[in-house]
């Protein structure tokens, strides 16, 4: 994987070493309250090699990278393009924030972005999808300034917390990314 620098983030491959960071937020509820079923709990240190190592085989559908401060390469969590499909040109999103103190202050939003630009313009994509709780509305607000449009609602897709949960469907497309970047001039 390259490195994809930002004036935030970079978004770096994975690092053995990054093991122990996944582990420091991986059982925290409050952390993969709306993350996939992969970090559901109990998430041991067997879990976490055996993810890092999946990684680092590099699977041919999926662009994983650590979330990294900019300046030092230290770990801030992780974002990847998973179910890369090169046929209809599509991948699925996924991204994790691990500390609630990187949140709210433009590292998730910077390393979408980045993210997205390698997908288009490095793999060819023509569409970025994800689902999200309904109920996760700072993450919907986040995909939103980053260009993606919810598409639709998925009834009851999850089971969380002793219910069942709606799941919205978003997505984005080459050319609303190339949009977006021509309005940001950059």
């Amino acid at each position: 994987m390259p490195i994809l620098r930002g004036t935030k983030v970079m978004l770096r491959p994975y690092r053995r070493e990054d093991q122990e960071h996944i582990l420091s937020w991986v059982n925290d509820k409050d952390v993969v309250r709306y993350l996939t079923h992969l970090f559901d709990m109990p998430y041991t240190e067997e879990n976490a090699r055996v993810y890092i190592d999946r990684v680092l085989e590099g699977p041919a559908d999926r662009a994983a990278f650590v979330v990294a401060e900019a300046g030092t390469g230290d770990y801030l969590g992780q974002i990847d393009l998973n179910s890369i499909n090169n046929r209809d040109r599509k991948a699925v999103l996924g991204i994790a924030i691990a500390a609630e103190k990187d949140r709210g202050r433009g590292v998730g939003r910077e390393a979408i972005r980045l993210l997205c630009r390698y997908g288009f313009m490095t793999l060819g994509l023509n569409r970025v999808e994800l689902t999200v709780h309904a109920d996760n509305e700072r993450a919907r607000r986040c995909y939103r300034a980053c260009g993606f449009r919810e598409e639709g609602v998925q009834r009851q897709a999850i089971w969380r917390d002793g219910c069942f949960r709606d799941e919205v469907l978003m997505a984005i497309l080459r050319e609303d990314f190339d949009e977006m970047e021509a309005k940001r001039g950059d």
